[in-house]
């Protein structure tokens, strides 16, 4: 937000890169097609965590309710949206805690977002439920952490690589910067998307490999 408003201000142009999220695996997006109906989405978790979290947005006007099913098949049961709500939940066979918070509007965006927090997360394939409480589009998306702050192997089993533009990357009225490889084609790694304006980013690609620069020893 912050960055969003001092690039409203005239004279000032901020550019950033777009990040290194573009096949990490780490975003996965779809669409709630009615009220009562639900989609899955499957986490994998490749080795037991303390602490893990990620989020959960549904553009406005869509809501959901979610429901979370551990690797051995017990669930939360269904968690309706509750203005700015905070529930937990203790899963007996795993012994993981996951606290499940709701802000519907987020502040900034308006959107609802998900938080979904969880302690002694256990390895395996965890799913996500959402079942649409009011639907229009339906379209939601949800975001692991950064790859580097996350063990190898934790992603989403089917992720989509066109929204992973990371912070500040997605504010609005900056100039975004990507990567090109030798033969002239966005990286892989490279992050790409749409920022709170709905713009697709990048908005400038320039030649990332093969560069000669310095580092914090040179």
């Amino acid at each position: 937000r912050y960055i969003t408003e001092v690039s409203d201000i005239r004279g000032i142009c901020i550019v950033t890169g777009t990040g290194n999220e573009g096949n990490a695996q780490s975003h996965v997006s779809g669409n709630i097609p009615a009220v009562g109906i639900s989609v899955t989405e499957e986490l994998r978790i490749s080795r037991n965590l303390t602490s893990f979290e990620f989020n959960i947005w549904l553009y406005i006007p869509n809501r959901a309710s979610v429901n979370i099913i551990s690797p051995t098949g017990e669930s939360t049961g269904v968690i309706n949206p509750t203005l700015n709500s905070i529930q937990t939940y203790n899963f007996v066979f795993t012994g993981t805690r996951v606290m499940i918070r709701y802000f519907s509007p987020e502040f900034f965006t308006g959107n609802e977002l998900i938080n979904l927090r969880f302690d002694n997360i256990k390895t395996g394939i965890w799913k996500i439920q959402l079942t649409g409480v009011y639907i229009l589009d339906g379209r939601y998306d949800m975001w692991l952490q950064p790859r580097v702050t996350l063990p190898e192997g934790v992603s989403f089993l089917n992720p989509n690589p066109y929204n992973t533009l990371t912070i500040p990357s997605t504010s609005a009225n900056v100039v975004t910067v990507s990567a090109l490889g030798n033969n002239n084609s966005i990286i892989a790694t490279t992050s790409k998307g749409f920022n709170t304006n709905g713009i697709v980013n990048p908005n400038i690609a320039t030649l990332g490999v093969d560069i000669l620069t310095t580092d914090l020893r040179n």
